[in-house]
């Protein structure tokens, strides 16, 4: 019995890599029927040539497939062809084109980022430059679909990622943007910004003729203000106000302002001493020279403060219960306060540091009022210690002043010596006193 089988052995391929050995000569078996020629006598023999082509059949299906990449699998045979993020039909995306859907998200954002003004936050300016890039990429498909600009399969896809990813980071930020804009600001700092405001135009009156009412507007949008959003706006428009102001030189007070001002405060001043001295016709001539202490000293502070009218005003009888305080004169109070201020501390700071002068200067051996400023400026600069610790300077001395041989005077002439180089020596304020003290005990002339 004869007979004759075709086995035909199909394995497809594409690709232009280079396969080995096995596919090689797999494709050239392509199509290629194969011949088998046999003679069979009785079942048995015909039963045992089924299970052997069986068996032929078996191990065509156990051989190794060829390692193809899935781009050179067929198109609709590609598993991972729907499952790339990154990829999204063309049709898709020209007919969104096509209907502004992308256009009108952008005037969209635009507008949800107009509401915020002239803000200049960190998330406002990351939000903008999102922006920016979505419109960027936004053109270039445009471009690309109305034949201005053709782009390449991957410009296309990477153009389109990169207006999703922008689209995606202005959409997060502007939440945050949000967030920040809900939160609740201190009365005081509504209150202390408005006093700013009142300060800059008490300081410059020249700028005031031409910029008052804006000027005036902002102090009351300032007093008003209920959150950190609304401060950042008004910071960033008295800022740039201001700049417009130096800009046009009409910064700083008017001759005829510093005159007047000068004067007004001279007279008010003159008016309390004489009422603290009981002055009612003519003043003696001790009570005068004092006023002109008091007055020049008032002046001199007058010109290196940047207190505003109202706020000197108010000081004047602080400095004088200071000078009944402390035992000293109200134009020595004074003018260590044109000291500390001129130093660039401000008002209530420079009060402070003239209180404690003051205080050194009574319970101090050998100290006036200038030795006094001078040493305690020498000792807080050297060691660079806050205006806070002033106090703990004075405690110090005095205490080691009044338990050691060694007097206010000497300790504080060590100091000024040698605080910035036992500073730069890794010494504290403390160790340095008791260095001074124990070179004083031995007749070291060390400073």
């Amino acid at each position: 019995m004869g007979a004759q089988f075709q086995v035909d052995v199909n394995v497809v391929t594409h690709g232009a890599e280079k396969v080995n050995e096995l596919e090689q000569k797999l494709s050239k078996m392509q199509n290629k029927p194969v011949s088998l020629n046999f003679q069979v006598k009785g079942q048995k023999q015909l039963t045992n040539l089924m299970n052997q082509i069986k068996q032929v059949q078996n191990m065509l299906k156990g051989m190794p497939v060829p390692n193809i990449p899935n781009n050179n699998l067929p198109r609709n045979n590609n598993p991972n062809r729907n499952n790339n993020p990154n990829r999204y039909p063309t049709n898709k995306l020209k007919y969104n084109i096509d209907t502004g859907k992308y256009a009108a998200a952008s005037s969209r954002m635009s507008k949800q980022l107009g509401a915020y003004g002239t803000q200049d936050t960190a998330n406002i300016q990351k939000a903008t430059a999102a922006l920016a890039s979505y419109n960027q990429a936004l053109d270039k498909l445009q471009n690309h679909y109305n034949g201005s600009n053709v782009l390449g399969k991957k410009q296309l896809q990477q153009t389109f990622q990169d207006m999703t990813k922008a689209g995606d980071t202005f959409k997060n930020t502007l939440s945050q943007i949000r967030d920040e804009s809900s939160k609740a600001l201190s009365p005081s700092i509504a209150s202390a910004s408005g006093n700013k405001v009142v300060s800059y135009m008490n300081a410059n009156s020249k700028a005031v003729k031409k910029y008052g009412a804006e000027l005036k507007e902002l102090e009351q949008q300032y007093r008003s203000m209920t959150t950190v959003e609304e401060k950042a706006s008004y910071d960033k428009a008295f800022t740039n106000l201001k700049s417009r102001i130096q800009a046009e030189g009409l910064s700083g007070n008017s001759t005829w302002s510093e005159t007047k001002r000068a004067l007004g405060q001279i007279a008010q001043f003159t008016g309390i001493y004489a009422g603290l001295q009981r002055v009612m016709v003519q003043l003696p001539t001790e009570a005068i020279s004092a006023v002109k202490d008091v007055n020049a000293a008032q002046i001199e502070l007058t010109k290196v403060s940047n207190a505003s009218g109202t706020q000197l005003s108010q000081y004047w009888d602080e400095a004088s219960q200071s000078a009944t305080k402390y035992g000293s004169t109200i134009s020595d109070v004074i003018s260590s306060t044109a000291d500390w201020s001129r130093l660039g501390y401000k008002l209530d700071g420079a009060k402070k540091l003239s209180d404690a002068t003051s205080l050194l200067q009574k319970v101090g051996d050998n100290m006036t009022q200038e030795s006094a400023s001078s040493g305690l400026i020498s000792t807080l600069k050297g060691f660079q210690m806050n205006a806070d610790e002033v106090t703990k300077v004075v405690d110090v001395v005095n205490e080691v002043a009044n338990t050691e041989p060694i007097d206010t005077a000497g300790i504080f002439d060590g100091l000024t010596r040698s605080a910035s180089s036992m500073k730069a020596a890794n010494n504290t304020f403390e160790e340095t006193v008791a260095l001074i003290t124990a070179a004083k005990l031995y007749w070291l002339n060390v400073w």
